[in-house]
């Protein structure tokens, strides 16, 4: 996402990133078999809709590099959508057999687990920048806010 968000303009990445429920939706009928509504199939239409109308007639930019870039930053954001939508079904499904901070605890381990060998090279890559201690108080709060305040709390 954050990829995606880097190579697209704000407006693009805004209505894609809002694609997320009809994603749920289209996931949902494919792996749990759900009737996707009238209301909801229109949504379904629309969105698409506009994701055609924004990679045809998105504002044409100066360079073909910045038209690639900004095609790779539309299908990065896509992805995003796609792996958040089976996030919620996933959960959705394990919920009947599992407890949800159960869930949660062990999604939050495999996101650890997936983004560290990222953030090593990263820091490799560049260092740790100089960041005051206060921010880096509010990065450990974001972080405990965001994983266990919400479920914990």
């Amino acid at each position: 996402m954050l990829y995606g968000m880097a190579l697209s303009q704000a407006f693009s990445a805004g209505i894609i990133m809002s694609c997320i429920p009809v994603a749920v939706a289209l996931l949902s009928r494919i792996f749990l078999k759900e009737r996707i509504q009238r209301s909801t199939q229109w949504a379904l239409l629309l969105a698409v809709s506009g994701l055609l109308i924004l990679n045809t007639y998105s504002a044409s930019p100066s360079s073909t590099d910045e038209s690639s870039a900004s095609l790779l930053g539309h299908i990065c954001l896509l992805g995003a959508v796609f792996c958040e939508a089976m996030y919620v079904v996933i959960g959705r499904t394990l919920s009947q057999v599992i407890q949800p901070k159960r869930i949660t605890a062990v999604i939050n381990l495999w996101g650890l687990i997936l983004i560290t060998p990222l953030a090593l090279m990263a820091i490799q890559q560049t260092g740790i920048p100089h960041v005051d201690a206060s921010l880096w108080w509010l990065l450990l709060f974001y972080g405990l806010a965001a994983s266990v305040g919400t479920v914990w709390g």
